[in-house]
Parts: C-alpha cells; sequence; structure tokens
C-alpha cells in the first residue's frame, strides 16, 4: 500500500481546506467558553462560598452542620456540598447586627 495514495472511499481535504475547518472550530470552540464566562454560577462549592463569605471553609461547614444554610449534593455523601448563592445571601441579611445609638 502505498501511503501517498488515499484509499479507496477516503475523502481527501486539501490543507488549506483543512486548515480552515479546524480555524473556525477552535474558535467556534473559544466563543462558547467566553459566552460560559459570562455566566455568574449560581450554585457554589464549599471555597468559594467561604470567599463570597470571606470565612473559612472549615467555618462554612460549621454553618451547613448547625444547619444554618441549606446545601446541595448531587450523590449524597459522596460529592461535594454546593451552596446557592441565594442562600448565602439570606444567611448574611439574617446575620446583619445593627449598634444601638446610646442615649
Amino acid at each position: 500500500m502505498n501511503c501517498s495514495q488515499p484509499q479507496r472511499g477516503a475523502v481527501v481535504v486539501s490543507r488549506e481546506d483543512l486548515l480552515t475547518n479546524v480555524t473556525e472550530l477552535v474558535t467556534h470552540a473559544i466563543r462558547r467558553v467566553q459566552r460560559g464566562s459570562e455566566i455568574a454560577p449560581r450554585l457554589l462549592d464549599i471555597d468559594d462560598a467561604a470567599r463570597y463569605l470571606a470565612m473559612s471553609d472549615k467555618a462554612v461547614r460549621e454553618l451547613i452542620t448547625a444547619g444554618e444554610l441549606s446545601y446541595i449534593q448531587k450523590l449524597p455523601g459522596r460529592s461535594p456540598y454546593l451552596i446557592d448563592i441565594k442562600d448565602l445571601d439570606h444567611w448574611i441579611e439574617r446575620s446583619k447586627v445593627t449598634a444601638r445609638r446610646l442615649s
């Protein structure tokens, strides 16, 4: 079999066409990734939730254990906790303290 001859039934594509097709596919993939980064995630893992609340991941786990924060687990007992950002905002609002004015 001669490697320079296309096999019977093979599609022959020029290098220019191949390069054009690959370039279009890469450009499309890059656009999809860029669009995905425009969507803010609603569910955060423990580390991101901790950064959002400006506290440690241990503190977030303690809030979950104490029932202060709701969470989602895709596979109970096996997958990481995912926390709805709306629940984090609600916890922040509930936890706010206002100083009393001294008279």
